[in-house]
């Protein structure tokens, strides 16, 4: 009998460590059949000890990806002949001077990638494809799959043939005082991801084929934009909701929230409103169908 009982407490114990560990046997945070399996929060009053270097070039930076780092970049161009992924790391920030620039010399291919990570800022850096261009594809500029504790700040999104975010199973994502901007395709496709913060900032001069801002699909929600602008943003096509919900009509309490943002000079989109909460908005006439909201 006590041989059985050591071997339940040495099984529940093992299963306690598996799942607070956040690691599974392949290495990567789990996202089995839920996609927020890895969404605790992440302590903040841990002192984590980094090391910190000047990147030079593209091939370097690639080269330069760890755990607790501070990747620090030039005023310069980073030119990269495919994406650079961050795969499998935890406690790491790029960040760039005043003119750091991250590009593809692919025009449609992903250039930044987060994958199975966690604990990862991105900071101060113009992120995409800055040529003028035709939609051709939708690998989103910045991609983040099956990651947490995610911070992006000042920095600016360029689609130009794609989309400009993406995520997938991610969860506590924060973008602040950042831009998307010059998509082709989707400002941002949110897909199973939870716990979203948009701050202060922009998305601007779209002209998107999909003819939709963004989506929240997939069990999508708590995302939130706070003092956000929504500026100058043309679909190809007229006729499409402004704000993709596939997959995502089950509860309709659970909102996506608009807080003291800007919608100006947005065009001809359809608005269906179930699923969104304005709260202090200005929104001009910017041609939506069905939108319902009081004046400020």
């Amino acid at each position: 009998m006590k041989s059985l009982i050591l071997r339940i407490v040495i099984s529940s114990i093992s299963i306690f460590l598996s799942c607070c560990i956040g690691r599974n046997n392949g290495n990567t945070l789990p996202h089995g059949n839920s996609p927020f399996d890895y969404c605790a929060e992440f302590n903040k009053d841990q002192f984590i000890s980094m090391d910190s270097i000047f990147v030079e070039t593209a091939d370097e930076l690639r080269n330069q990806l760890r755990n607790n780092r501070i990747l620090i970049l030039k005023n310069k161009k980073y030119e990269l002949e495919s994406t650079l992924q961050i795969d499998n790391i935890e406690n790491l920030k790029i960040v760039g001077a005043k003119t750091s620039v991250l590009i593809t010399s692919e025009q449609n291919f992903t250039v930044l990638k987060l994958l199975n990570s966690k604990n990862i800022s991105i900071e101060n850096i113009k992120i995409g494809h800055f040529r003028n261009q035709e939609h051709t594809g939708e690998q989103g500029v910045l991609r983040i799959e099956h990651s947490s504790q995610i911070n992006i700040l000042n920095c600016k999104i360029s689609g130009a043939g794609t989309f400009g975010l993406i995520t997938k199973d991610v969860c506590n994502l924060k973008f602040e005082d950042s831009e998307i901007t010059k998509c082709t395709a989707l400002i941002f496709e949110l897909d199973k991801s939870r716990k979203i913060e948009f701050k202060n900032s922009k998305f601007q001069d779209n002209r998107l084929a999909i003819s939709v801002l963004g989506g929240f699909t997939n069990s999508t929600k708590e995302v939130t934009f706070l003092g956000c602008e929504f500026l100058n943003n043309q679909p190809v096509i007229s006729g499409n909701p402004a704000f993709n919900f596939n997959n995502n009509f089950q509860n309709f309490e659970e909102k996506i929230i608009f807080r003291n943002c800007t919608f100006k000079n947005n065009k001809g989109y359809k608005w269906y409103g179930e699923k969104i909460k304005l709260e202090n908005c200005k929104i001009d006439s910017s041609d939506f169908i069905g939108i319902h909201w009081k004046k400020q």
